[in-house]
């Protein structure tokens, strides 16, 4: 009975990945909101990534252990990343 045990499936980014989602909030006057939509995060997600990056500066996203690059819609990125509408 009840459910077998499921190895944690959560997600993991790149740092890269999470530079680039608070780069997006910072420089490209998008909102967390928007950001997360357009990547398929929640918004909390990327919050805590903009403070974590506020607090630690440059050493933010140094030690996330094995990380693979996230599965999102191609269209949506560059659309975010080229600040177009």
């Amino acid at each position: 009975m009840g459910v077998p045990n499921k190895p944690d499936q959560r997600k993991q980014y790149t740092p890269g990945f999470k530079r680039e989602a608070v780069r997006l909030v910072t420089d490209g006057g998008l909102s967390i909101a928007q950001v997360a939509r357009d990547l398929g995060l929640k918004d909390n997600l990327v919050s805590r990534w903009k403070q974590e990056a506020h607090v630690n500066g440059a050493q933010a996203f140094q030690s996330c252990g094995h990380q693979v690059q996230p599965q999102t819609g191609g269209a949506n990125h560059e659309r975010i990343s080229f600040g177009g509408a």
